[in-house]
């Protein structure tokens, strides 16, 4: 198994995300995920394999969790920064 170290998200946990000139998020965890990203999607078919390549990657953590620090309006084309 991995480390998850190829997960660019790992390393932002306990930093914030600057988007734009207002908006802060305090990135405060990973994001466990479960079953329900191997069910069929539209035309995708079910896929386990999605959960399992977490699992043995990143300990079945995809993504970030995180709390705004100060909200504001975001726009295409915002700079986002680790602060």
């Amino acid at each position: 198994a991995d480390d998850g170290t190829d997960f660019v998200e790992n390393v932002w946990i306990g930093r914030t995300l600057a988007i734009g000139d207002a908006v802060r998020l305090s990135i405060t965890g990973p994001c466990p995920r479960c079953v329900m990203t191997t069910l069929a999607q539209d035309d995708l078919p079910r896929d386990v394999g999605i959960l399992r390549t977490a699992a043995q990657h990143n300990q079945a953590n995809v993504g970030v969790y995180a709390s705004v620090l100060r909200g504001g309006a975001i726009h295409r084309g915002d700079p986002v920064n680790l602060e």
